[in-house]
């Protein structure tokens, strides 16, 4: 099925379905759609268009935009039941879009096949929320307590393409066929985190990640709130039990609706050989990759990954294994967001785990601080209030708390249409300064009133970050065009907008922006190269700082906290509570000095870093604030 190019005629500020068509397999107890050359045009961000498929059975629908679909390895969540209405919905002013479908999975009735019973089979129905069915491959898989809370399942269910795992799973239907969660509760495995080892027993094992939800937005962490803690099993089996839970095939007498749902079983614990581990504990097919629980302790000791009851117990893959190890602690793609230092005062929100926190202007890795929220677009520090604001892509305005990261809603941002794609701080006419994707123009935000009014002309592009320059009194923008990203300016009264250069060959994807006050520049972050870019606000030409070490997408925001934020009026020298001429007096008085020189004034010169010297950044900062109490 081939749409062919299609696009709307309405406004820029709103969207319409231009294409549409049902999916069919009569009889299919779900289906999967396998897309082809899709192309969805607009920005990811804001005003992209997107696919919007629904379930005629149940009504779950799933939205995937351009990023997505990338995510998903152009394939779609699981459906119930044998037909899906797809819709490709697009926004005025964006340009063709085109929806091709390659194919589709179907499921019929799954064997019930059970192997490794150790006895009558004794499961019941469990709940637990830290482990999720892995359907592709027929496997469970079970999130850990490793840096970014991510999933262990066992190395012969880890090699399947177009992988995904499902939460909070429904019981099967009465012939024992899977029912899928909604698509809220599925998750894409990030290909680039993936690690393990299809070995024998005691060395089968698959580390891996996942993208935030293409519905909420969330991490699995997020929704679930629960995580298994890793551990060695006890040297000894005596009085010992182990707890196994997962998504097993069933056979009667056990009801059909069972079969693939979660379920537990407790037996003794057998003997620890090596990195191997016996349990006579039941399970079946679709338990591998499940965790081996210490009853005892409530510990995770181990992935399960063979049957054997008649052989001794069944087996599985212990953390002693040493390849299981060095993954944990080398880990790739997702699985190692974050893990830089925390340095200020270049602040960062929403990498691909959700992350708030900083990236270091010497180094470009990214630390966080903590895991907060969803969909994130915006920073912007008031420098007059002293409060970082941070809006999403609901347009939910949040104050956030730079040294915890804890979030405060606000409310909701009316006023002009539109997702709001950054934010800024205008220092000199004191508000907050947001960008309304859908036209281009800038909007003027009122963190009181929760309005956004937009002001001067639609410039359009594709806006992904603001940064406020005190020292020029401009605002500086990334704009993503299909032959780069671009360093734009803005006048912050009348909104023009005045293009200065490329940043450079294969850079496309910047989506926030900051000045930092002590290094006198520009920094954004390339969502296709992960790097840190300093940004030559004169030419636009960008060099590479280093690299985040995280996941960027479509959206997440910057911003930089002067390390010095003046209490009252920033620029006041003289102390009487206003900056004026009298200040400036002070200031020329002693520009171009440092400490050393008879003329060298420390008051000014704390303005701006650096801190001994007073020179272009301090006289920036109070021109930027001339008139303050006056």
């Amino acid at each position: 099925m081939d749409s062919g190019p299609v696009e709307s005629a309405l406004s820029p500020v709103d969207h319409e379905v231009v294409y549409s068509t049902v999916v069919l397999v009569p009889g299919a107890q779900w289906l999967r759609l396998l897309f082809g050359d899709v192309r969805l045009a607009g920005d990811p961000a804001g005003n992209g268009s997107y696919l919007l498929i629904t379930s005629l059975a149940d009504g779950d629908a799933q939205v995937l935009n351009a990023e997505h679909l990338g995510q998903w390895r152009n394939t779609s969540a699981y459906f119930n039941g044998d037909a899906v209405l797809v819709e490709l919905v697009s926004y005025g002013g964006t340009g063709p879009s085109v929806l091709v479908l390659d194919g589709v999975m179907a499921g019929e009735a799954l064997g019930q096949v059970v192997a490794d019973l150790c006895g009558a089979d004794d499961r019941v129905l469990s709940s637990d929320p830290r482990v999720a069915r892995h359907p592709a491959a027929g496997c469970t898989a079970f999130m850990i307590n490793d840096v970014n809370s991510q999933f262990l399942t066992a190395g012969h269910c880890g090699a399947v393409a177009q992988q995904l795992i499902q939460f909070n799973v429904p019981l099967s239907n009465g012939q024992g066929n899977i029912v899928n969660p909604p698509a809220s509760e599925q998750y894409a495995v990030e290909p680039s985190s993936s690690q393990g080892f299809d070995g024998p027993v005691g060395d089968d094992w698959h580390y891996f990640g996942v993208f935030p939800n293409s519905v909420t937005g969330l991490q699995p962490y997020q929704a679930q709130a629960a995580r298994f803690t890793m551990a060695l099993p006890p040297p000894s089996p005596t009085g010992q039990s182990i707890r196994v839970t997962g998504y097993g095939t069933v056979e009667p007498p056990v009801p059909p609706q069972w079969n693939q749902a979660q379920t537990t079983d407790v037996g003794p614990m057998g003997q620890v050989v090596g990195t191997s581990i016996r349990y006579f504990t039941d399970t079946s097919s679709g338990n591998s990759g499940s965790p081996i629980i210490h009853e005892n302790s409530g510990q995770c000791v181990g992935i399960h990954t063979n049957a054997g009851c008649g052989l001794g117990g069944n087996r599985g893959t212990t953390f002693a294994n040493s390849g299981l190890q060095t993954a944990l602690a080398n880990p790739l793609g997702i699985c190692r967001a974050g893990q830089g230092p925390v340095v200020p005062p270049l602040y960062v929100i929403g990498d691909q785990m959700n992350h708030f926190g900083t990236a270091d202007t010497a180094t470009g890795t990214f630390g966080k601080i903590v895991q907060v929220g969803a969909k994130w677009q915006g920073l912007a520090y008031s420098t007059d209030a002293g409060i970082l604001y941070a809006v999403n892509t609901d347009r939910q305005l949040f104050t956030i708390d730079p040294n915890s990261g804890a979030a405060t809603l606000l409310g909701t941002l009316s006023g002009s249409p539109g997702t709001i794609t950054a934010m800024a701080y205008d220092r000199v006419n004191k508000r907050i300064v947001g960008m309304l994707q859908n036209t281009g123009q800038l909007a003027a935000i009122d963190p009181n009133a929760l309005t956004a009014t937009g002001f001067g002309a639609s410039t359009f592009g594709n806006i992904g970050g603001l940064a406020f320059d005190p020292a020029s009194g401009k605002l500086f923008g990334v704009d993503d065009t299909a032959a780069g990203t671009r360093l734009v300016s803005f006048d912050p009264n009348t909104g023009a907008k005045t293009t200065i250069g490329a940043l450079g060959a294969g850079i496309n994807d910047c989506n926030g922006m900051a000045y930092v006050d002590a290094e006198d520049a520009l920094f954004t972050i390339d969502a296709g190269s992960e790097n840190l870019l300093r940004v030559d606000r004169q030419t636009g030409a960008a060099t590479v700082v280093g690299n985040t070490g995280s996941l960027f997408g479509a959206a997440y925001g910057m911003e930089a906290i002067p390390s010095l934020p003046p209490p009252g009026c920033p620029g006041d020298l003289d102390g009487d509570n206003a900056t004026g001429q009298a200040d400036l007096g002070i200031l020329l008085a002693a520009y171009g000095t440092c400490e050393g020189d008879p003329l060298y004034n420390p008051v000014p010169a704390e303005l701006a870093e650096p801190l001994n010297c007073v020179d272009q950044g301090d006289l920036g900062v109070l021109l930027a604030n001339y008139g303050c109490g006056g």
